[in-house]
C-alpha cells in the first residue's frame, strides 16, 4: 500500500531532512558512499523474525541494556487541527469512546494476571500523548495509535553481540540472512521475556560465517541522530555535500 505524510522543511539541512522522512515512514536510511545515493529500506516485518535469540545473564557474549524512562503504556491520540480550531481524536471510533489506547503486553510476559492490572491500574499506567498532524480520519489515527503504544509500552532494549558461535548455541534462524534492518526476537530467559529489535549494525567475517557481531535496538529514533549530530558538527549540510562522508 502507499503511504502518505505530510511534511515541513523550514531551513533544514538535506540530511536532516532525510531522517524526517525516514522518521516519518518507519524506514531506515542506507547510505551509499560509491554513487552518492541514499536508499530507505523497509524494515523486515515484526512477525517473521528473521532469528531467535535466547539471552541470559550466564552469556558473557552479550551486552543487554534496559531503558523504560520513555516506556508509556497510555496514549492520548490527537491528529489534525481543522478550520474551527478543533482538534482530531479517537474518541467516535474508540469502542469504549475513551480518548487514549492503551497496552499491557510488557507486564503480561512478566507474569501479571489480566484481573489484577485492571484493579490496579496505577501501578501500571504511564500517561503520554502522541499528536501527528498528518492524519485527518479518526479511524486511522486510532489505529496507528494502537500500533505507537505497542511500540512505547515495552523499556527500549539495546543489545551489542560480539563474536557469538551460533552454531555451538544451536540458534534458530540463518545469521547469513541478516542485514541493516532485520529483525531479531531477543528472548530474555531471566526475565522470561521477549522482545522484537531491528539490527543496527553487522559486521561479517566471510571466512567464519556463522560467528554473530552485530548491535540491535527495539527503537530506532532519528530525531536522537540528529541531536547528536549538530553536538559534534558545525553544519550538518557539509556532512552530504563535501564528498558524502558520514
Amino acid at each position: 500500500r502507499t503511504l502518505q505524510r505530510g511534511l515541513e522543511a523550514v531551513e533544514q539541512s538535506p540530511f536532516s531532512i532525510l531522517l524526517t522522512i525516514a522518521d516519518k515512514f518507519d524506514g531506515i536510511l542506507k547510505f551509499n558512499s560509491m554513487d552518492m545515493t541514499v536508499d530507505m529500506l523497509e524494515r523486515e516485518p515484526i512477525d517473521r523474525p528473521e532469528l531467535d535469540l535466547r539471552v541470559s545473564k550466564n552469556l558473557k557474549s552479550f551486552d543487554i541494556t534496559y531503558d523504560t524512562s520513555e516506556m508509556y503504556t497510555r496514549l492520548y491520540c490527537y491528529g489534525a487541527t481543522d478550520n474551527n480550531g478543533n482538534e482530531l481524536d479517537i474518541t467516535s471510533v474508540h469502542p469504549e469512546g475513551k480518548p487514549y489506547v492503551e497496552n499491557f503486553d510488557y507486564y503480561r510476559k512478566l507474569g501479571y494476571e489480566e484481573n489484577f492490572i485492571n484493579s490496579h491500574k496505577e501501578l501500571f499506567v504511564s500517561t503520554n500523548i502522541w499528536k501527528e498532524d498528518t492524519f485527518v480520519n479518526a479511524q486511522d489515527l486510532y489505529d496507528e495509535g494502537l500500533k505507537q503504544v505497542a511500540k512505547v509500552a515495552q523499556p527500549t532494549v539495546e543489545v551489542k553481540i560480539q563474536a557469538l558461535d551460533t552454531k555451538a548455541m544451536g540458534l534458530n534462524g540463518d545469521i547469513t540472512k541478516l542485514e541493516l534492518g532485520s529483525c531479531i526476537k531477543i528472548k530474555d530467559e531471566d526475565l522470561g521475556t521477549d522482545i522484537l529489535c531491528n539490527v543496527t549494525k553487522r559486521t561479517i567475517d566471510y571466512d567464519n560465517p556463522h560467528i554473530l557481531t552485530c548491535d540491535v535496538t527495539s527503537s530506532i529514533t532519528y530525531h536522537d541522530t540528529l541531536s547528536k549530530l549538530f553536538t559534534n558538527v558545525t553544519n550538518a549540510s557539509n556532512i552530504v555535500t563535501s564528498g558524502g562522508n558520514l
